[in-house]
């Protein structure tokens, strides 16, 4: 475990329903409330994703759509220096915790919209 970066943190086996760790003997069961934390937690995870993914920042999708409405001429003169110099922005703003604060709001807002779309559907 070592070799790949991970801390031995006891053995773990799962067999069908019931998992032992340390000599104890654990039954796992699905219930409906799992079931909503997990589709919950995918949901939040996909919506973390598609964000960061539009940030108009190369080599991020969002700066093919920022490329797509700036004139031609502000396109051909920013987007190479962008191209360039875009990695390096970006790990900035993720180290800084620019970016976090930026997108965090975003991000919750979309997710109470999806949660509140949900509980009206199924609840």
């Amino acid at each position: 475990f070592l070799k790949h970066g991970f801390d031995y943190m006891g053995m773990i086996t799962v067999v069908t329903d019931v998992v032992r760790e340390n000599n104890q003997t654990y039954r796992l069961g699905w219930t409906s409330n799992m079931l909503v934390m997990f589709l919950t937690y995918f949901m939040q995870f996909n919506v973390v994703l598609a964000v960061f993914n539009l940030i108009p920042i190369p080599p991020l999708d969002g700066s093919k759509v920022l490329e797509s409405l700036l004139p031609y001429k502000y396109s051909y003169k920013w987007m190479p220096m962008l191209e360039r110099y875009g990695y390096y922005i970006l790990l900035a703003l993720i180290f800084t915790g620019v970016l976090g604060m930026v997108i965090s709001p975003i991000i919750s807002s979309i997710v109470n919209l999806f949660i509140s779309i949900a509980n009206i559907i199924f609840f």
